[in-house]
């Protein structure tokens, strides 16, 4: 079997957070650290501070970059970057099924390996 078939059976692995080929302590691990990392770009990204990233922040940085230093060009596309790939890193993280990627989702997790 060759790399790429290994790799596509591995990431089929439900609740393999880290994509190790096995759902365990690991994986709480990483999802912990992931939803850490989304929350950080939340507040990163969220530049009219109404709690969400969305396409009103982009209006507001389109109007910032004209008048605010501080807002860049660089934040232009790197909130774009994360529009276009949240949903699919909220997905990836939503073990429950919810539409939210929160710490339901690790309790979810921590039920599947104590087979709960």
């Amino acid at each position: 079997m060759n790399e790429e078939k290994k790799q596509a059976i591995v990431e089929k692995i439900y609740g393999d957070i880290n994509q190790d080929g096995q759902v365990n302590i690991a994986d709480v691990t990483a999802l912990i650290d992931k939803l850490l990392k989304l929350q950080e770009d939340i507040k990163r990204f969220d530049f009219n501070e109404d709690g969400k990233v969305s396409v009103a922040d982009l209006t507001n940085v389109i109007d910032r970059i004209m008048t605010d230093e501080s807002v860049t060009v660089k934040d232009l596309t790197d909130l774009i970057d994360y529009l276009l790939t949240a949903d699919e890193k909220i997905k990836e993280l939503d073990l429950n099924k919810d539409g939210i990627a929160d710490t339901q989702d690790v309790v979810t997790l921590v039920n599947m390996i104590l087979g709960k």
